[in-house]
């Protein structure tokens, strides 16, 4: 299993985010005397939890101050300085005002996830939207605008919510468990290809993972080409060369591979980073080189389609040579 986290950031108005703050500062307070519960008076356990409650109770449910001490239960050293030592060093020499200093103290709401209670209880991401639980406002949800990154999927089914405030902004972090990527099967062992433009590497290992052998074929032919037939994407460089490819009977075949130097898997017209292409064509490309190659025109793509009309240019360019 691996945990991921996605950073996002999330607006509130103004009479919902001073509710907000007054949350932060009330669950940073309890994490401080859930501290001092641990550390001072030499509590464990349950007992920690007792403490907080005593104070906090009124101002938070019992979930917010068990995350409260949670936030403290890892830390070992009996003189910390919450807010961070820097800030409190700042705020001493004047360079950061005692507001700063309160703020990085205070600047903080963390909810645990549970399957059991929508994924989590105190802080919910929906939609857009994130809902902090304010208890004292007996079921009221406070509502904020959300915005993380599309590349970040969070599994809601159960996430852990940390809620920052720093420099007069909200800052957000959800974080989740996922399952591991299943590994490829290497009973039998297993081969890796990188693809450059100017040549492969093969690395072939045993079952248990030892190395077995390796080799690097580099190229004989480079072609610098842009495109010019239709494509939106820029190309210039295209690795271009012959090796010996070894099939699954062991045989080997002379080919030519085409590597794409842009570093796209993908194109938007379908073509790989790195193909093999059939041998009359790959001879047909070489032919064509010195009237091709490393110049702006027509894509390697391009001639790849039109062999006929690339025959033709060979034979013209080779009339007019021979006259």
């Amino acid at each position: 299993m691996s945990r991921q986290v996605a950073h996002g950031v999330v607006w509130f108005t103004e009479p919902v985010k001073a509710r907000v703050l007054d949350l932060m500062k009330a669950q940073s307070s309890a994490a401080r005397s859930a501290y001092q519960a641990i550390h001072k008076h030499g509590l464990k356990g349950n007992a920690v939890k007792q403490y907080v409650k005593r104070n906090f109770m009124s101002l938070m449910n019992q979930r917010y101050i068990s995350d409260a001490v949670s936030r403290v239960n890892a830390i070992e050293d009996e003189n910390v300085l919450f807010g961070g030592k820097q800030s409190w060093a700042d705020m001493r020499a004047g360079a950061l005002a005692k507001e700063g200093w309160r703020e990085r103290r205070n600047g903080q709401l963390y909810s645990r996830g549970d399957k059991t209670k929508s994924g989590n209880p105190n802080i919910r991401v929906v939609g857009d939207m994130l809902l902090v639980n304010d208890p004292p406002g007996r079921g009221k949800w406070l509502e904020g605008r959300l915005f993380i990154p599309t590349k970040w999927k969070p599994v809601l089914d159960c996430y852990d919510v940390r809620l920052l405030y720093r420099d007069g902004k909200f800052e957000v972090k959800v974080s989740w468990t996922e399952p591991d990527t299943p590994g490829l099967p290497t009973v039998a062992g297993a081969i890796g290809v990188d693809c450059n433009p100017d040549g492969v590497a093969v690395v072939e290992v045993t079952g248990n993972g030892n190395l077995k052998h390796s080799r690097l074929v580099t190229g004989d032919y480079v072609l610098a080409t842009k495109y010019y037939d239709g494509d939106p994407c820029d190309h210039f460089c295209v690795g271009f060369f012959r090796c010996m490819l070894v099939d699954c009977q062991g045989r080997t075949t002379d080919r030519y591979l085409v590597a794409d130097s842009d570093g796209h898997l993908f194109r938007a017209n379908g073509f790989r980073r790195c193909e093999r292409i059939q041998r009359n064509t790959g001879d047909i490309l070489v032919a064509a080189f010195p009237y091709i190659g490393d110049k702006p025109g027509r894509s390697l793509w391009y001639w790849r389609r039109h062999l006929r009309e690339l025959q033709d240019l060979i034979n013209a360019n080779t009339s007019v040579s021979g006259a």
